[in-house]
């Protein structure tokens, strides 16, 4: 035995550079092959990768930079118990997965000695796809600090992507709007990696069960699903593990813990501000559908599941402590005793919170599956006369009403006086169609380069036809005049160059600060959705200014946009506010200066 072992250590092999190659795709795919190599990770549990990663010793190193001197070892069906250290002969199958190169075992792998050392190559980001591909199922080193840019897989796959900084959308943050602003300027370098979990296995979707950290990501048994550590904009340092290419990405393989940086802490519930007299607020809920059939059309899976929503939401609610929510993607299943919006102010009440809702004269708001709604405090507030909408997508049922887009959302325009008071304000509640499900690849409705995405001119056409009516109909009656809104745009986007050419301002733009001024990550960019804007009437147009109010305290409340999101929303804290949502809540807070309207 021990000759035979001698024998096969000492025999010939290929060295895995060759197997490499200096391509993506190995020129010896569907070869059998004999390679040496130390082992530098164990990933052979069933729930893991199966098999290990291997690396030449120093001494067999072709001392190209070009090639990689490391390779995975797919077990198969000959598992064998290996340290980090052992030097193994292990013979097999050249193959690709996924495109990433592995040997497949055809018999058992073969310890030579122990005990032996890999020193990581130390990489550093941004670098080009061949420097990377170059140390494919190597061990290296990180020894930059990396931000956490995107969690979004994490639900499922336990993986998050990190990256130099977080890279908001162009027309988020920039006014130019053409594809070049869009591209960033070293676009053929790799900024981001994914920090993986040492497995294939997927979380068990639709659980409402704890759910154990992954291996070497979090300290062990620290339920992930409410770890602030793992919002986006938090650092990461410490990194070493191994480096491969798999579904379309590089990934890091970490062999042991990184140190999380919280960068980007949990926001305390924002306070108002000392002199305000209400506090407005646009909240996305994300589908609040409740039944009584589950699975729901848009929402959640399960009553269970949808409890533990509305326990988030409610929260959520009851900390930011408005006088006036405007809401979006409401079910719209009418108003009675059974229906969302009934559902949602009846659990407020519960928490010492009595909201009424604004009921239109229709039995629903538009045909589509979702709507608007308002909430109010009634000891502060009274509706003045009726509501304007429409369920023919026109905002009331005059003929001059302008008729938005099917696509967008149909609104909800009310007119508010302030108790013991004649201040008078309207608030319009506004979702405009998103940039997703993009029609046909001939369609003028597709992104046509400027980087605003599909639909946009749906969204700026409703854009000029919301500030039109509210001017010629609202306006010379009440001032001032807010639109609560998911816009599903970027604050540098032709909709919102409508409205400020409207005369209606972007009261969170030019107050919070361009590194918090998001309300949504998609795709690992941060950008803001959410918006109130604030009609400001030409001084020759009307004698009731706007000047007539004081903005005291303008935000947005981050418990949403950078967390992960639980698996069917399952966290340890129930009733706890974080991830009630995936867009964040955006606020204002203002008073009155001198009496309107008298």
């Amino acid at each position: 035995m021990a000759d035979s072992i001698a024998t096969e250590c000492s025999s010939a092999a290929t060295p895995i550079h060759d197997i490499q190659g200096m391509t993506p795709r190995s020129s010896r795919v569907n070869q059998i092959h004999t390679v040496h190599g130390i082992v530098t990770a164990d990933f052979s549990k069933h729930d893991q990768l199966e098999g290990y990663y291997i690396q030449s010793a120093l001494s067999e190193q072709d001392q190209d930079n070009r090639s990689s001197e490391g390779i995975f070892i797919h077990r198969k069906n000959f598992p064998r118990q290996l340290s980090v250290g052992d030097l193994i002969s292990a013979r097999g199958k050249v193959v690709e997965f996924h495109g990433s190169t592995r040997i497949q075992l055809t018999r058992p792998p073969i310890i030579c000695s122990s005990n032996h050392l890999i020193i990581p190559t130390v990489l550093k980001l941004p670098n080009s796809a061949e420097a990377l591909e170059a140390l494919e199922g190597m061990l290296v080193e990180l020894p930059q600090t990396l931000t956490i840019t995107d969690n979004t897989a994490f639900e499922k796959w336990a993986t998050l992507t990190l990256g130099l900084q977080r890279q908001f959308f162009a027309t988020s943050t920039n006014t130019r709007s053409t594809q070049d602003s869009i591209r960033h300027p070293d676009s053929e370098l790799i900024d981001t990696i994914i920090l993986d979990h040492n497995s294939h296995t997927a979380f068990p979707s639709h659980s409402t069960s704890r759910v154990e950290s992954p291996e070497h990501l979090l300290p062990k048994n620290d339920h992930f699903q409410d770890n602030p550590l793992l919002r986006t904009g938090n650092q990461i340092n410490s990194l070493q593990g191994i480096l491969d290419y798999q579904y379309g990405q590089y990934r890091l393989y970490p062999l042991k813990m990184p140190t999380f940086n919280p960068t980007n802490p949990r926001p305390s519930p924002p306070s108002k501000s000392a002199g305000t007299q209400i506090r407005l607020v646009s909240f996305n809920l994300k589908n609040y559908f409740n039944g009584p059939q589950f699975p729901t059309s848009r929402g959640v899976h399960s009553a269970g599941e949808f409890e533990i929503q509305q326990l988030k939401t409610v929260a959520a609610l009851s900390a930011l402590n408005a006088d006036i929510i405007g809401l979006q993607e409401l079910e719209n299943d009418g108003y009675e005793a059974q229906s969302a919006i009934q559902t949602l102010t009846e659990a407020l009440s519960l928490k010492g919170i009595r909201y009424h809702y604004i009921r239109p004269t229709t039995l629903r708001l538009g045909s589509d599956r979702i709507a608007v709604g308002i909430l109010y405090r009634a000891d502060k507030l009274t509706p003045m006369s009726r509501s304007a909408h429409s369920n023919s997508d026109r905002l009331n049922s005059s003929a001059s009403a302008p008729k938005l887009s099917p696509h967008n959302r149909v609104p909800m325009t009310q007119s508010f006086q302030l108790s013991g008071s004649e201040y008078r304000f309207t608030v319009s509640v506004n979702h405009f169609k998103s940039k997703a499900g993009c029609p046909s690849k001939h369609s003028k409705l597709l992104d046509q380069d400027h980087g605003m995405g599909c639909w946009n001119s749906t969204r700026n056409r409703a854009a000029k036809q919301l500030s039109k009516w509210l001017i010629n109909n609202i306006a010379p009656r009440d001032q001032p005049i807010f639109i609560l809104a998911d816009l599903n745009s970027y604050p540098h986007e032709s909709p919102l160059k409508s409205f400020a050419d409207a005369q209606f301002e972007d009261l969170l733009q030019p107050r919070v600060a361009p590194q918090q001024n998001y309300s949504y990550v998609h795709r690992s960019k941060p950008g803001r959705l959410d918006y109130v804007l604030l009609y400001s009437a030409p001084p020759h147009e009307t004698d009731l200014q706007t000047t007539n109010i004081r903005v005291n305290r303008v935000g947005i409340w981050h418990i949403n946009a950078d967390e992960i999101t639980p698996p069917n929303r399952a966290a340890p804290k129930a009733d706890h506010w974080i991830a009630s949502s995936d867009h964040d809540p955006v606020f204002v807070d203002f008073e009155f200066l001198n009496p309107l309207n008298l």
